[in-house]
């Protein structure tokens, strides 16, 4: 019996060797989990919390490859390579395993992804968001339906261009950008009754990971040209509501993270238009809805329009 157990445990060594070898795409799997390695270390020598020790796999063939042991596994430079676990083969995406919960992706989908150690890093936040912060992610699979709708676009629209110019410019002209962008949102939340509490749950979700995986991967010059890019591929989508929290988030979190010089700690439960609202000192009481259509002939509303009439015909 102790030779067959021996045996036994030779073999699941022997696969999941072979897994490593025989998988062409290994060398490229494991230079991503180098990269989050690198990422981790760098981010623990800035003394900055460390929201990237959570547990995910990738799946390519017959191939499985994690941050974490798990059965038949081969630890190989800090990843354990073997034959995937039944349970890995049949999810794709969040899996609870070994009490925490586990992100799995296909090596096939992170290929389509334009930089998948940013990808990556995003899953992972989001996973120490779940794990650690205990946020439910049924709120992150609501849909904002009403963003197919015109109008609601349309101040979107205006709101980020007005938080681009607010990234962009000066302290004096940046308060006034920001006062203009929070009066966009507050309009277009007027208009579509109980709105804001979503909006509001997934601008602090989405935004943080988002705002953080940009912040951990890119210099603050880097970002900051991301950011106010209005062709970047952060501010494009073909369901602009599922852009909606992670972009409006990333540059909220960027305008105070800069207020602040960099000495401020986000988390899940950080209310991001309180944050910036008192950073900036901000006071609605001279803006008037009455004005809102000449405000916005300074964000290109336009063309904003144009561009919504554009995707409609």
């Amino acid at each position: 019996m102790k030779n067959l157990n021996l045996i036994s445990l030779f073999l699941a060594f022997m696969l999941a060797y072979s897994c490593a070898y025989s998988n062409e795409n290994a060398p490229e799997i494991l230079d991503i989990f180098d990269n989050i390695s690198k990422i981790k270390l760098s981010a623990d020598s800035n003394n900055s919390e460390n929201y990237l020790n959570q547990p995910i796999v990738i799946l390519d063939n017959n191939s499985a490859f994690a941050n974490f042991e798990f059965e038949g596994s081969r630890n190989q430079s800090g990843v354990y390579i073997g034959v995937p676990p039944e349970e890995f083969k049949l999810t794709k995406g969040f899996l609870y395993y070994n009490n925490k919960t586990t992100y799995i992706i296909p090596f096939s989908e992170i290929k389509k992804k334009s930089n998948a150690t940013i990808y990556l890093t995003h899953c992972l936040l989001t996973l120490f968001q779940t794990n650690e912060e205990k946020i439910d992610l049924n709120i992150l699979k609501r849909e904002l339906n009403y963003f197919r709708d015109l109008e609601a676009r349309f101040w979107l629209k205006l709101e980020w261009n007005a938080l681009r110019e607010a990234i962009k410019c000066s302290a004096q002209k940046r308060k006034e950008a920001l006062q203009h962008a929070l009066f966009f949102r507050k309009y277009r939340q007027d208009l579509y009754v109980d709105s804001a509490y979503v909006e509001n749950t997934k601008l602090s979700y989405e935004g943080f990971a988002e705002y953080k995986s940009l912040e951990l991967n890119y210099s603050n010059e880097e970002l900051k040209n991301l950011l106010i890019d209005d062709e970047s591929k952060l501010s494009r989508a073909n369901n602009i509501s599922e852009r909606y929290g992670s972009f409006s988030g990333a540059m909220y979190c960027y305008l105070i993270n800069d207020a602040r010089k960099g000495k401020v700690s986000f988390n899940s439960y950080s209310d991001l238009i309180e944050m910036v609202k008192a950073d900036y000192k901000l006071n609605f009481s001279e803006l008037d809805y009455k004005d809102v259509e000449e405000i916005a002939v300074s964000y290109h509303s336009a063309r904003v329009m144009s561009e919504e009439l554009d995707r409609l015909n």
